[in-house]
């Protein structure tokens, strides 16, 4: 199912098989984090610096990271994922994996999908963060991924699925935050709500 949605690295935009744009998880639950005071540059920095983190730890778990050639303030991010994976054992089934809900219609990228790297049973998805701190739309956020992931790889729904939030902080730590809230996934319905009325 993930091959009904093209993405658009450019505008960072999903479509469907018929050309028609859907929204992205990220887009719908904008409205959860606040940046208010924020100055644009730092926010546009900042979004740079966590997408050349994510491409590193892709990289990485292809065998084609060139440590050598990264920015020494993404090189900081990154070792915080190599101590996590160091520490855990963990590898993953699936990264960067592109997941489409044709029921609720919504599409998003999924970080991390595998072996559960806390009980080491049971599979989990895991997104990472080089924020600050881990912001109120990680639940949320990690509830729609779930569902899209199910759908998109027919996974059993009574399977049990962990989520994690992890946090990569610039001084190579990390934070491992599991997330179980049972009305995540509604909330995230609410925001996709308010994020459809306000495309129309």
């Amino acid at each position: 199912m993930p091959s009904l949605i093209s993405f658009d690295e450019a505008t960072h935009t999903y479509t469907d098989q018929h050309g028609r744009a859907v929204p992205s998880v990220t887009q719908a639950l904008a409205v959860l984090d606040s940046y208010r005071g924020i100055p644009a540059h730092v926010l546009e920095k900042a979004a740079q610096r966590g997408t050349a983190v994510h491409k590193a730890v892709e990289l990485h778990l292809q065998g084609d990271l060139d440590e050598l050639s990264m920015d020494p303030d993404v090189a900081d991010y990154f070792y915080a994922y190599w101590k996590f994976e160091r520490e855990t054992g963990y590898r993953p089934e699936h990264s960067e994996l592109r997941v489409f809900s044709t029921k609720f219609r919504y599409a998003g990228t999924l970080d991390l999908a595998g072996p559960d790297p806390v009980s080491k049973r049971g599979e989990a998805i895991i997104d990472i963060k080089t924020s600050r701190e881990l912001m109120p739309s990680v639940g949320p956020q990690l509830a729609a991924y779930e569902k899209a992931y199910r759908e998109s790889l027919g996974v059993n729904p009574k399977k049990k699925l962990k989520r994690y939030g992890l946090l990569l902080k610039s001084d190579g730590t990390y934070e491992l935050k599991p997330y179980d809230g049972t009305a995540d996934f509604s909330l995230f319905l609410a925001c996709l709500t308010v994020c459809n009325y306000q495309e129309k």
